[in-house]
C-alpha cells in the first residue's frame, strides 16, 4: 500500500518521496522480523496448547483407568475365576426370599418355620432342609 502511494507521488515532492522511500528499506527487514516473531509466537502458542491438551488427556485417561478398576472390580464376580462362589451367593439369595415368601404367605414366624421343618424330630438335618427346600412353592414358583 505504501509503495503503491509512493509511486502516486508527483514530482514536485522528491525530497519526501526520497525520505519515503527510505522509511521503506528501514520497514522492510523490521517488517520480516516481525513476520518471524509472529510466527514464531504461533509455535510456541501451539506447543502450549497442545501440552494442556495432553494434560488433560493424562487425566481423562486417569480417571477412566480409576473407573475400569472399579467397574472390573465389581465384575470379578461375575467374570473372575471365582463365579462358583457367586452363583452360590445368589442361589442362597433366591433361597433366603423364598423362605421369607413362605413365612409371609404362612402368617408363621422364624420359630413356626423352624417347626414345620423339623417336623417331630428335635432338630433339622442336612437331608431333611435340602427336601423341605426342594418343596418349598415359592422356590419352584422363581425357578419358573
Amino acid at each position: 500500500a505504501l509503495q503503491a502511494h509512493l509511486r502516486d507521488m508527483k514530482a514536485g515532492e522528491s525530497s519526501v518521496q526520497a525520505e519515503f522511500s527510505q522509511l521503506l528499506v528501514k520497514v522492510g527487514p523490521l517488517q520480516a522480523d516481525l513476520d518471524k516473531q509472529k510466527k514464531a509466537m504461533s509455535e510456541r502458542e501451539q506447543k502450549m496448547v497442545a501440552a494442556k491438551l495432553l494434560k488433560e488427556a493424562a487425566s481423562m485417561f486417569e480417571t477412566l483407568e480409576a473407573k475400569i478398576d472399579k467397574a472390573s472390580a465389581a465384575a470379578a464376580p461375575l467374570i473372575g475365576d471365582t463365579k462358583e462362589d457367586f452363583t452360590g451367593a445368589m442361589f442362597l439369595g433366591r433361597c433366603f426370599e423364598a423362605l421369607n415368601e413362605h413365612l409371609r404367605k404362612a402368617k408363621k414366624t422364624k420359630d413356626g418355620l423352624f417347626d414345620e421343618i423339623r417336623g417331630s424330630d428335635s432338630g433339622v438335618s442336612e437331608a431333611k432342609f435340602v427336601e423341605f427346600m426342594k418343596a418349598l412353592p415359592e422356590l419352584k414358583a422363581q425357578d419358573g
